[in-house]
């Protein structure tokens, strides 16, 4: 299946040159699929989609519940009138000075596992339209301004605002002062990985040792990661909690 999809193009040229890469983000609209794959994930009922250089600066769960809560996040009416309702994808809007070449953010959006699924195969048949386009956002752009046109009505895109939600340093300066002031969005979207080499390796640490509580000791003896968070000590939490 990845042979497939991929044809012969080496995903090494993606790391820093964005040209045909919406041909790998193409994955992310397959996602449905992987996870009915899985055994485990069978009651699954929403994915929040995160892409892999998206971090995490703050609890989730309060975060899940305001943005369902705000942006009445519901599941389909199990009716008949369902089968006929609108798809639906919830992303967060661009930086502001990016909002005006793309409008929505692809790297984070909510989905839900069934009726989601006819908006993820149209986002993908848009990017099989472009090929060698860069950014898969061009796409939902598309969607944007079909529905605009009345052209589309039948996935909806919403764009839910940055507020204190999702955060863009581009700049180490601004991940510094992140980390200075002790002060993160529950997402700290850092963009690509050619952004992310920018910053040093100093300054990343500080921030995972910020973002996980270390105590003095654990920055001192540099032991999580290797001894604090161990294959073994997991299994045993994992015990403690289902005997609990």
């Amino acid at each position: 299946f990845l042979e497939e999809e991929l044809g012969s193009l080496s995903l090494v040229t993606f790391i820093c040159t964005p040209t045909e890469a919406v041909k790998y983000k193409r994955f992310k609209t397959y996602i449905m699929d992987y996870i009915d794959f899985v055994p485990e994930l069978k009651d699954v009922e929403w994915v929040y989609y995160m892409d892999i250089d998206i971090l995490l600066g703050a609890p989730l769960v309060p975060f899940i519940q305001e943005l369902e809560s705000k942006y009445n996040i519901q599941p389909p009416d199990l009716d008949e009138s369902a089968v006929s309702a609108p798809s639906k994808l919830y992303f967060f809007k661009n930086m502001e000075y990016a909002r005006r070449s793309f409008y929505a953010n692809s790297g984070f959006f909510i989905a839900h596992r069934e009726s989601s699924r006819e908006c993820l195969t149209i986002w993908r048949n848009r990017m099989n339209k472009r090929p060698t386009e860069k950014f898969d956002q061009a796409s939902i752009n598309s969607i944007v301004r079909r529905t605009l046109d009345g052209l589309n009505n039948r996935c909806i895109v919403t764009a839910m605002e940055l507020e204190n939600y999702e955060s863009y340093p581009t700049h180490e300066e601004q991940f510094i002062e992140m980390v200075e002031n002790e002060s993160y969005t529950p997402l700290i979207h850092i963009l690509n990985s050619c952004i992310s080499k920018k910053f040093t390796d100093e300054a990343t640490e500080e921030f995972v040792a910020n973002v996980l509580m270390l105590s003095k000791e654990e920055r001192k003896e540099h032991k999580y990661g290797k001894e604090i968070v161990s294959p073994s000590k997991s299994v045993e939490w994992t015990k403690k909690l289902k005997t609990s």
